[in-house]
Formats: C-alpha cells, sequence, structure tokens
C-alpha cells in the first residue's frame, strides 16, 4: 500500500482506519482480467465520511483514492 493512501485515513478512529485499509488491500490485490475493466468500492460511516477505492485496467497498479465527509454541513473531498 502506498503511504499516501494510507495516510488519507489517518483521522479517523481506528475501527474506521482498518476497514478503509482491508478494502484498500482488496481494492490492490483484486486482478483485472477476464473482460474486467475496473474495480471501485465505497465505505461509507456514520459520521459522514465516505471512501471510495477505485482502479481501472488504464492504469492496473495505480489505486484511485476518493475520501469525502461532511465538514459544517458542506461536503468536502480530497483526490489522489
Amino acid at each position: 500500500m502506498k503511504k499516501r493512501h494510507t495516510d488519507q485515513f489517518k483521522h479517523l478512529p481506528p475501527e474506521q482506519q482498518f476497514t478503509c485499509l482491508k478494502m484498500l488491500q482488496r481494492v490492490e490485490e483484486t486482478p483485472l482480467d477476464h473482460g474486467i475493466t475496473g474495480v471501485a468500492v465505497s465505505v461509507m460511516m456514520k459520521d459522514g465520511h465516505t471512501a471510495t477505492l477505485s482502479k481501472f485496467i488504464g492504469q492496473p497498479d495505480e489505486v484511485s483514492v476518493l475520501v469525502s465527509w461532511e465538514r459544517d454541513g458542506s461536503k468536502a473531498a480530497d483526490t489522489n
């Protein structure tokens, strides 16, 4: 796992960090073959956080992480 991806979850409580990191690991390990062009998973949390992890066949070794959260009633997002 790349540090820039795992660092995006450091502000979360330990249980949420663990879930996001397990999902990141799953996305990284999922092969893109047999007609599969992409894979994505979203983790939605009660506190308004959503983490979406994805990768596509165009860059099969690169995982994209999108983390968004509610802040003061509005949405903010970080992308990597």
